[in-house]
């Protein structure tokens, strides 16, 4: 897997025979970013307490997976939301 810049600071994710034209979804303790950019400016490592990555919405919980995109989705849990 490989996270690379896209246009307006979105990030995409190629791996697994995925396209460089699909939007990696990111949500933070269950809340979507619109934006992520550099990830260090929305949350520091030594915060986050875990990291999910599912190779399509189809196989991330239904919750995050909406719409069935091909896209890979990616959760981040801070430790504060794991306690």
């Amino acid at each position: 897997m490989r996270i690379v810049p896209g246009e307006g600071g979105r990030l995409r994710l190629s791996g697994r025979g995925r396209p460089l034209s699909c939007s990696l979804r990111v949500f933070l303790d269950g809340f979507p970013l619109e934006s992520v950019g550099d990830i260090d400016n929305v949350i520091r490592p030594n915060e986050l307490g875990g990291v999910e990555v599912y190779d399509d919405a189809y196989s991330a919980p239904p919750k995050y997976g909406g719409g069935g995109s091909p896209c890979q989705v990616v959760l981040l849990w801070s430790k504060a939301a794991l306690r």
